[in-house]
């Protein structure tokens, strides 16, 4: 599978946080295209582009910056009690 084919298949799969109201056919889309993703062994690919490419200083502090980001941005920060 060429760079492309990996780019629109992981596209894909990330719209999946767009606000727009959730249907039958958006999730049969979705799920398509996560299962193509996994079944031509793209997300092997994948990690070994990440593996390759992104910094270690990136993938330690990438998700506190990510979130952090997202919470300012958004305005929106959730809490979540369970007993």
């Amino acid at each position: 599978m060429s760079m492309l084919g990996i780019f629109v298949l992981t596209t894909a799969i990330g719209i999946g946080a767009s606000r727009s109201p959730a249907s039958e056919e958006q999730d049969a889309l979705k799920a398509l295209a996560k299962a193509t993703y996994i079944q031509t062994e793209t997300d092997k690919q994948v990690k070994d582009l990440e593996k390759r490419y992104i910094p270690k200083e990136l993938k330690e502090y990438g998700g506190w910056i990510t979130g952090t980001t997202k919470a300012i941005v958004d305005k929106k920060v959730s809490f979540e009690w369970t007993f």
